[in-house]
């Protein structure tokens, strides 16, 4: 993390963050995509629910700890394409079985947020809506062949650039903080070795404040929009280390520019109160959970790639 000094008032942030996530590559993970989207297509919720649990066996019973899957719609659509509502709940509860610190932490601080997404190509075309309200979230999509498919349109391939459109909000106190309909441009690339989606903001949303914030001055709040906006990335990038030995790396790239003010340091309060909480046991918690998964899923990942070498079907 590194913080650039622009200003009396201005500051720069940058930060990477990278994990590494075992022998998996980026074909492995097309492949174990295309997998849950034709399991999808069987129009089967009761098969499909099996064959994530049956494709996915490790990750599945490790993020089972904090989340469940709620309800599974399948519907054939006259076009040949199907349509998914998927619908997860976060289950604190469960969750303190095996985290005693995180489960409150998540009914605390994740049971009340809420967002909205909406996910649609460069010709506004929708191709997915996803949102969560308390403990409930939910995913609309539709795949046809194996691929993501559009709403309401004939089926076709999403291109590299797409657009979100996001909304969300945290309780503080009687009020509700948040942003409405962020505007977020999406750049895909994919390649043998590496695959990134790079998100970009350079509009300013509406923004969502108790009444005696939102009367102070709000430019500072227009600030990382100007220019060449807030960036985000997120890759994975495979290596090969020596003859049949890969290694992949997941990476967060950010680059944002502040500026200091009353109402900024309001928002920065109510994430330090957060973060404080986080680290006094939670974090490790969290750590363990996700840490758990991302390692269930490699080895997952790697158990399919490896049943896609042999000559013949796995079970």
């Amino acid at each position: 993390m590194r913080l650039e000094v622009l200003g009396d008032d201005e500051f720069r942030w940058t930060s990477l963050d990278e994990v590494a996530v075992g022998p998996i590559t980026v074909a492995d993970l097309d492949r174990a995509l295309t997998a849950v989207f034709i399991a999808a297509e069987r129009n089967d919720p009761d098969a499909a629910r099996l064959a994530a649990r049956n494709v996915f066996p490790r990750a599945s019973a490790s993020l089972s700890r904090m989340f469940v899957l709620d309800s599974l719609r399948m519907t054939r659509d006259s076009d040949g394409a199907t349509s998914v509502t998927l619908g997860l709940g976060l289950r604190p509860a469960r969750a303190e079985r095996s985290f005693p610190t995180l489960g409150p932490y998540a009914r605390k601080y994740w049971v009340p947020v809420r967002w909205r997404i909406d996910l649609r190509d460069s010709l506004g075309a929708r191709w997915g809506h996803f949102a969560k309200r308390d403990s409930t979230i939910v995913f609309r999509f539709r795949v046809n062949n194996g691929f993501l498919a559009p709403i309401g349109s004939p089926p076709a391939r999403i291109g590299r650039e797409a657009r979100l459109t996001i909304s969300a909000s945290a309780k503080v106190g009687p009020f509700r903080v948040g942003l409405e309909d962020l505007d977020v441009r999406v750049s895909r690339s994919v390649s043998q070795t590496q695959m990134a989606m790079t998100f970009r903001m350079t509009d300013e949303p509406e923004w969502q404040l108790p009444p005696l914030v939102a009367r102070l001055l709000r430019s500072p709040l227009r600030r990382p929009f100007e220019g060449s906006g807030a960036m985000m990335r997120y890759a994975v990038r495979s290596e090969a280390h020596a003859p049949h030995d890969t290694l992949s790396t997941l990476s967060r790239d950010i680059d944002v520019t502040l500026r200091e003010s009353a109402l900024l340091r309001f928002f920065g309060r109510l994430g330090g109160t957060a973060l404080s909480d986080f680290r006094a046991g939670a974090e490790r918690e969290a750590e363990r959970l996700w840490g758990e998964s991302l390692r269930g899923l490699s080895e997952d990942v790697q158990a399919i790639a490896d049943c896609g070498s042999r000559t013949s079907a796995c079970d």
